[in-house]
């Protein structure tokens, strides 16, 4: 399976749900999948849930690196190994 993360955090936060939380509970049931995300941590949010989805993506991005195997981080086209 290929999930987009920052979508799945944007769902959370504005249900209100604890982002942090619910990825950890969601994650190790991502064994053998593809996890797609954005760095955001430039991006300068103009409402309170926006910056609280920003925050939250940021946290479960960390929190997805510690449970991969492989991580890498594309940028202008050009893959980076970061881990694995």
């Amino acid at each position: 399976m290929i999930y987009h993360a920052e979508e799945l955090v944007r769902q959370w936060v504005y249900a209100g749900a604890d982002a942090l939380e619910a990825a950890s509970h969601i994650i190790p049931l991502w064994k053998d999948s593809v996890i797609i995300t954005q760095e955001i941590q430039s991006f300068s949010p103009e409402t309170e849930k926006e910056r609280q989805w920003r925050e939250a993506v940021i946290q479960v991005n960390a929190l997805l690196m510690t449970y991969a195997d492989t991580v890498e981080r594309v940028r202008n086209g050009v893959a980076t190994n970061l881990k694995g």
